[in-house]
């Protein structure tokens, strides 16, 4: 079941401009949709900020000093794309640059949007880590333009010249530099950031300040909408420079019948309309274990999954779903492998494992952490990784470290695990 039709109000943005001259498709807009500004538009991005807890992606709501030295934030750029023509060979790239606001900038990179419908696709760029440690938040800063490819050619939307920007918030107030805004929204709501521990639904929504007396409301099922559970949001902060304002929600939503919840979001305006944020139609789901979702810091595609079994599996290190077109996946380790650095402190697990993916010449640490103080049996989970849209192989290992000292590897003896598919 999903819930009712996404956006309602649709205020439009100019657009960049095309590289070559095309013609729009007649009848490129559906019934009760506003026109185009232009052959491709941007109707909504932001940034996403998380962490591992559990050995899942979790969204960062703890103050700095409880992160220590292993998990790292990382942050990538989320967004949804219109375009005019509905021809099946129309391709979406996004072209972007993500920093740290203390960094100089990089390299402009390009991901291609996944189609969502006739005239939708959503995209997701690569994510960029921070680690722990620090005395400030440097904001994520995560830049972009969006392209529209046909055998015509191409068009652009890149906000007049302008690029578009949206920054991570820092959400305590250590950010030595504003970077930007926290979104590009031409609709009025938009889930922000989600997860789901198993029994509760938590996370916030983005929503623009429509007036007093507004309210914002989540429903969640995890029985195909069989049976379902609704929880207003309360506010938490506006945004000064933009009249974006954040709400965050908890909802009770204990597994029933799978190890998933669905869930949407709503806004009722003062004058009593509703605006929906479904997914495109489609609502949202979480897993347990954060593969999947668009909060598993990953693409809209599914990942892949690389698995590295246990003694009890006889150490298999195997492909168990191949990476799709982007190069995305997810990694999981059974830290029975690692088993020697199991160090204790005031009576708490203080240890932790590092996974470390080799990208161009060097090794680059991951999220890939069994927090101290939170010591969970089972399975670890990364958050979702990229080996590149055209790799067919990934270099990795992992490393085990406790407080006292403790350093062990895996590393198919010092030769690095390699995975192909």
């Amino acid at each position: 079941m999903s819930r009712a039709g996404w956006w309602l109000t649709l205020v439009l943005v100019g657009c960049g401009v095309s590289d070559s001259t095309w013609t729009e498709e007649a009848g490129g807009t559906s019934s009760g949709e506003a026109a185009l500004a232009g052959p491709v538009q941007l109707l909504e991005a932001h940034a996403v900020i998380g962490t591992t807890r559990d050995g899942r992606w979790a969204p960062y709501r703890a103050p700095l000093q409880d992160l220590g030295y292993g998990p790292s934030l990382t942050s990538l750029a989320r967004g949804t794309v219109r375009v005019a023509t509905s021809r099946a060979d129309a391709r979406v790239f996004v072209h972007y640059e993500s920093h740290l606001s203390n960094e100089a900038r990089g390299p402009w990179k390009v991901v291609e949007a996944s189609r969502v419908d006739a005239h939708r696709f959503e995209f997701a760029t690569a994510p960029i880590s921070l680690a722990g440690g620090f005395h400030y938040i440097p904001r994520f800063v995560h830049t972009f333009a969006v392209e529209l490819r046909t055998p015509q050619g191409s068009a652009w939307d890149n906000n007049q010249g302008q690029d578009y920007v949206v920054s991570g918030d820092d959400d305590g107030g250590w950010a030595p530099v504003f970077a930007g805004p926290i979104a590009v929204m031409t609709g009025n709501l938009v889930v922000e950031r989600a997860y789901w521990d198993g029994a509760t639904l938590r996370g916030s929504v983005l929503v623009r300040n429509v007036g007093y007396g507004k309210q914002v409301k989540v429903v969640a099922t995890t029985s195909a909408w069989k049976a379902q559970a609704e929880a207003d949001a309360t506010f938490v902060k506006a945004f000064s420079s933009t009249d974006f304002e954040r709400w965050a929600f908890e909802v009770p939503a204990p597994v029933m019948d799978g190890e998933a919840v669905q869930f949407a979001a709503s806004l009722v305006r003062p004058d009593g309309r509703v605006d929906w944020d479904n997914n495109l139609g489609r609502d949202y789901e979480l897993r347990l274990d954060g593969v999947g979702s668009p909060w598993a810091l990953g693409p809209v595609q599914r990942p892949g999954r690389l698995v590295f079994e246990g003694p009890d599996h006889g150490w298999a290190a195997r492909v168990d779903v191949a990476p799709p077109s982007d190069g995305a996946f997810t990694v999981v380790y059974d830290p029975a492998r690692l088993p020697t650095c199991r160090g204790v402190k005031y009576g708490l697990p203080a240890w932790g494992i590092v996974a470390y993916l080799k990208q161009g010449d060097r090794f680059v640490q991951q999220g890939f952490v069994q927090p101290p103080r939170q010591l969970t049996p089972g399975l670890l989970h990364t958050p979702v990784l990229f080996a590149g849209g055209d790799a067919k192989s990934v270099e990795l290992y992992f490393f085990n470290s406790d407080v006292w000292g403790c350093r062990a590897w895996d590393s198919n003896y010092g030769q690095n695990f390699v995975l192909r598919w």
